[in-house]
């Protein structure tokens, strides 16, 4: 098993060999799945642990923050991440669903993609800024301004994994005794009924 990047260099090669011999299209799709794993570990660091594991928001049998988009609107409102790089994510997302819907060949300089990633690109203006580490991520082009950004992004969340704090179960309110003070037959209806 090996160990997540812990550094921007070391996220950067990560990036880079990972999506050196990929497709534009399985580019942007693996990009966006490696991002939402991110948030995914962000939002389970954050919720409480579910009484049961198929009550998770995130596995559960019914799970609500299942899609990218989902997570990243949970992570915004939660206070995990920024609302620029909830703009951002949800642009990713969007070149994510052109490259998978579009059945002709498009790549990251055409059409609504090659416009979304100079978009991308001047909402952080993170590549200019940092000439060195884009450079280092591959050639001048829209594909690795793209994967740059992409890798910063990353690079963002898992940064902010260490920080975040789980919220708090609530206290049981007041009308409530304690799960120990209940008769035991009550204690295992509840159990067999699946509300615990």
């Amino acid at each position: 098993m090996t160990t997540r990047p812990k550094t921007a260099d070391e996220w950067l090669e990560a990036v880079h060999r990972e999506f050196q011999r990929e497709s534009d299209r399985a580019a942007a799709i693996v990009a966006c799945a490696i991002l939402d794993e991110g948030l995914k570990a962000l939002l389970q660091k954050k919720l409480v642990a579910p009484e049961k594991p198929d009550h998770s928001l995130i596995n559960g049998s019914n799970p609500y923050l299942d899609s990218f988009g989902s997570r990243i609107d949970a992570s915004f409102q939660l206070g995990l991440i920024s609302r620029y790089l909830a703009r951002d994510l949800h642009l990713i997302r969007k070149i994510r669903n052109e490259f998978a819907h579009q059945p002709q060949a498009c790549t990251f300089e055409t059409g609504r993609i090659g416009d979304w990633v100079k978009a991308l690109e001047a909402g952080s203006d993170y590549n200019r800024r940092k000439p060195e580490t884009r450079k280092a991520i591959g050639p001048p082009g829209a594909r690795w301004d793209f994967l740059g950004i992409a890798a910063w992004i990353l690079y963002s969340i898992y940064g902010t994994l260490d920080d975040v704090k789980t919220i708090t179960e609530h206290a049981p309110e007041f009308g409530y005794i304690d799960w120990d003070q209940l008769p035991e037959e009550i204690r295992k209806l509840l159990i067999d009924s699946g509300a615990t």
